[in-house]
């Protein structure tokens, strides 16, 4: 439980400081309120946002290069919609 608390999901747009959530509450947040979270991450990379894991227990390289990966599809998506409805 202790490792739990001192890991975090943060939430950053641009360089702004992130909001730091403890991982035991973002867990219980995607298990109890599934659906409203995958939604709200979601619409959250259209709107700029960047989502890391961050810890001093765990390496979370590979899952960091995942949520970076998302927000760069996520980019590129808007950016390709953004092209296409200029035409």
């Amino acid at each position: 439980m202790k490792k739990a608390n001192e890991n975090f999901f943060e939430i950053r747009k641009d360089n702004e400081k992130p909001i730091r959530i403890s991982l035991i509450i973002a867990i219980l947040l995607l298990i109890f309120l599934s659906a409203p979270t995958v939604i709200l991450l979601v619409l959250g990379l259209f709107c700029g946002y960047r989502y890391s894991l961050s810890g001093s227990y765990m390496k979370y390289d590979g899952v960091n290069d995942v949520f970076e990966k998302a927000s760069e599809s996520a980019d590129s998506m808007k950016k390709d919609f953004k092209e296409s409805y200029e035409k």
